[in-house]
């Protein structure tokens, strides 16, 4: 039902481009609809960051052994970012580089990278009135989105003034959300519908990056994702990262795990990725990291 509303509020501001307009602009319907989902998402993760307790994403990243080097997520929410950081890591928005722009094939100790393919609340365009109107002694609200978060005190801003994208930040903790505050007219989010191009087309470098690591994983477990049918762009994502051209089947080198209560997920995948694939009728609640010896850069979330 969401994703249908989403593609018909997209849909009618296509059609009704440059003609006599609706009685309520569909285009300024959208844009309010992405920041009213954001404002309640960021007070959800503000109620939850006070009971950590309940997150299961703490135990993910405070396990001894095994915790997740590479998340990668549809999700707009910041609770992943608050759980690694809460744990002591540096967490990584896009792959880390080196200065020659090269992407490092280790990652360094302490450090989780999340891509994040549909957006965030928490990010917006650089040209949005309220990253242009903030005033200059504030000017540390916003940061680049290839800058590492931290428990560290906070450094000046990042910005060069030239970003397509940038992340707000709090002046008391490094994920803006923690405080529940939208910072953006229009966050980056890119919705659960077709038409949803122009959003991810920002986001092409984050989407190479999930590409590059998926395509090295030994192996990958999928936590919680359904597979909906209107999200063909990280279905296909996935599909040609663990299947060898012409095979029908996983590649021999790589292990698929799917974690889902949801049997008709389980069906969706095999559908998609193959007989292959193990499956897990887990909750994320429930799910651990599989005990096994890193390959090819880790483990893959």
């Amino acid at each position: 039902m969401v994703s249908d509303f989403f593609t018909l509020l997209e849909v009618m501001e296509r059609v009704h481009g440059g003609r006599e307009r609706l009685p309520l602009d569909p285009g300024d319907l959208l844009k309010g609809l992405r920041a009213e989902i954001a404002q309640g998402l960021l007070a959800t993760a503000a109620a939850q960051w006070r009971r950590a307790s309940h997150l299961p994403h703490d135990g993910w990243f405070k396990a001894p052994q095994g915790r997740p080097a590479v998340v990668i997520t549809s999700n707009w929410d910041t609770i992943v970012e608050q759980s690694a950081v809460r744990a002591g890591l540096n967490v990584q928005l896009s792959w880390p580089r080196t200065r020659s722009g090269n992407r490092l094939v280790d990652l360094p100790p302490k450090t989780v990278v999340v891509l994040k393919l549909h957006g965030s609340v928490d990010w917006g365009r650089g040209d949005d009135s309220c990253v242009v109107d903030v005033a200059a002694t504030k000017s540390w609200e916003f940061d680049r989105i290839d800058t590492p978060i931290s428990s560290a005190a906070l450094r000046k801003h990042s910005r060069e003034g030239d970003e397509l994208l940038v992340r707000h930040r709090s002046y008391d903790h490094p994920v803006a959300s923690a405080r529940g505050v939208r910072r953006f007219d229009e966050p980056h989010m890119a919705t659960m519908a077709a038409g949803k191009e122009a959003f991810i087309a920002d986001l092409g470098e984050i989407w190479d990056d999930a590409y590059w690591a998926l395509s090295r994983a030994s192996w990958l477990d999928i936590v919680g994702y359904s597979f909906p049918a209107d999200d063909l762009e990280l279905r296909t994502l996935l599909r040609v990262t663990t299947r060898k051209p012409g095979q029908a089947g996983l590649a021999s080198d790589v292990e698929v795990s799917i974690v889902n209560p949801s049997p008709d997920t389980h069906e969706r995948a095999r559908s998609f990725l193959g007989q292959d694939i193990s499956s897990s009728f887990a909750g994320a609640e429930s799910w651990n990291m599989r005990r096994r010896r890193p390959t090819k850069g880790g483990d893959t979330l």
